[in-house]
């Protein structure tokens, strides 16, 4: 799989397992799963990860939302916060995005709406289960980012913290930072026309040399070529 599967599903009572993550969101009420022994209950306006390999069963006959996510799509920065299933509250402000998600897989399923909304609730759920900062580094990616900053966000010296993170990430802390912004720039490069000197600056490069160097070192590819070759 290598785009983003949206589809709505009227019943559903089978015990499975598949290889890639998945979204589930509920059409008119609650749906019940049963997933590692438990059992989640996810109300309207609420959203469930399920993570890749997991055997769950969904009790459901009221119709629902489901959205297969290529395994590409979880920025590998973000694969260990996301091992265990997830349920993530649609603030009420934003409840519409359920049955805006619900009309655009109407129209087509694989639109790069559905794919803009997919990185919008994919954000929401990475917030929801990271660590103080990994949330600062996610909002603040575009700003100079420092590991004393960090450190003192999660209350660290900054010898400790930078140990932990490691452990945390399986990244160091300057290595992640580069990570989320070329993810940023490939969604940017993917969706918009901006020009690549722009989208730098967006991402927090004030060089372009800088920016492609760490594009390539990340992708093998330099943005320009990305952009080119982008296929989502």
């Amino acid at each position: 799989m290598s785009k983003i599967d949206c589809r709505i599903i009227s019943e559903c009572r089978c015990r499975h397992t598949h290889s890639y993550p998945q979204m589930i969101l509920p059409l008119s009420r609650a749906v019940t799963m049963i997933m590692d022994g438990c059992e989640y209950q996810v109300n309207l306006n609420e959203l469930l990860f399920i993570p890749p390999d997991m055997e769950h069963q969904c009790l459901c006959d009221s119709g629902l939302i489901v959205i297969d996510i290529p395994q590409e799509m979880i920025a590998q920065r973000d694969r260990s916060l996301l091992k265990k299933p997830l349920v993530l509250d649609i603030p009420e402000e934003l409840a519409p995005v359920t049955e805006l998600i619900h009309q655009e897989i109407t129209a087509n399923p694989h639109s790069a709406s559905v794919c803009y909304l997919y990185y919008y609730l994919y954000s929401k759920l990475v917030e929801k289960r990271g660590l103080s900062s990994l949330r600062y580094i996610e909002e603040h990616y575009d700003d100079e980012l420092n590991v004393a900053l960090l450190a003192a966000l999660e209350n660290y010296n900054v010898t400790y913290y930078n140990d932990w993170f490691k452990r945390r990430t399986g990244f160091s802390p300057s290595a992640y930072v580069r990570q989320v912004r070329v993810d940023k720039a490939k969604e940017l490069l993917s969706f918009t026309d901006l020009d690549i000197v722009d989208i730098a600056v967006q991402v927090g490069y004030n060089s372009h040399s800088a920016f492609t160097r760490a594009f390539h070192q990340l992708t093998g590819m330099t943005p320009q070529q990305f952009r080119s070759g982008a296929d989502y």
